[in-house]
């Protein structure tokens, strides 16, 4: 598979309006795309699951091109609320639900088993309707996933557990600043599906690196390095953010005036990792 800039820049867009479904809980599916020529077709909610109470909030969506209706994005936000910070800083490992013999982060585990398109537990899950969606058009659709830090996480596993149960066309994907989300085996089963996967990294953001590949965690195919080292403040967050990642995809995309590289600017965080990782 050879990396698409256009599709990666694309998804970026995608994957950045997913964080606007938490400006409109009450009505995810409203949510202004930045891109025209798309409409959300069933927003995503997922269960923060820090404590025994159910807490589904916005995730994210699955669009549909308006004047192509074969084509398909899902797109799913990374972290935002306490709770999750809670949730995927959980570094432990549990079964993966479409590979009992591979082991994932136990915080992902958790909220990817609850993604899904209404916020209750008896909601159909988002893999059941994006199954279904795609079994109803016709051979041409397209597929495509994306999704930033926290986000990507769950956009990997969607896209394995899609691929793993028969969907048609194989999901392409597209990820940034993913953290490692499994296993070696776990890597292993979702390389062996052969999908179109590119993981978008930044050398100097910290989340792709966690969590440690010391505790048995391994990265899966393929990754898309780029470095804003010198072009973006060397804060942990401006080396983590979506639009940081797009301006060095696409340099007309404006980075953020905070994040803008000045020569002997301090570092807020130190060197070491932020205590945080979407």
């Amino acid at each position: 598979m050879t990396f698409d800039l256009a599709i990666a820049l694309k998804l970026a867009n995608f994957a950045n309006d997913a964080y606007s479904t938490m400006n409109n809980v009450g009505n995810p599916k409203a949510t202004p795309l930045t891109l025209p020529g798309y409409t959300i077709v069933e927003a995503l909610y997922a269960n923060d699951l820090w404590d025994d109470n159910p807490d589904f909030v916005p995730y994210g969506f699955i669009a549909k091109s308006v004047a192509m209706p074969t084509e398909l994005i899902v797109a799913i936000r990374g972290t935002q609320e306490f709770a999750e910070w809670i949730d995927d800083g959980n570094f432990v490992k549990d079964s993966c639900p479409f590979a009992p013999k591979a082991s994932i982060e136990a915080g992902f585990a958790n909220i990817y088993n609850s993604l899904a398109i209404a916020p209750t537990v008896s909601a159909k899950k988002a893999k059941d309707v994006i199954l279904n969606l795609a079994n109803t058009l016709d051979n041409d659709v397209t597929l495509r996933i994306t999704g930033h830090s926290l986000g990507s996480a769950l956009a990997t596993l969607l896209a394995g557990d899609l691929a793993a149960n028969g969907c048609k066309p194989a999901p392409q994907i597209y990820t940034f600043a993913s953290p490692l989300v499994g296993d070696a085996m776990f890597a292993r089963i979702f390389n062996n599906l052969n999908l179109d996967s590119w993981r978008i990294d930044n050398t100097p953001d910290w989340v792709p690196n966690l969590p440690p590949a010391t505790m048995g965690y391994m990265h899966v195919d393929a990754v898309h390095p780029i470095d804003s080292t010198k072009v973006a403040s060397s804060d942990p967050l401006c080396c983590h953010s979506l639009n940081t990642y797009m301006h060095m995809l696409d340099k007309s995309i404006t980075l953020n005036a905070g994040c803008v590289f000045h020569e002997g600017a301090p570092t807020p965080f130190g060197d070491g990792p932020p205590g945080q990782r979407g």
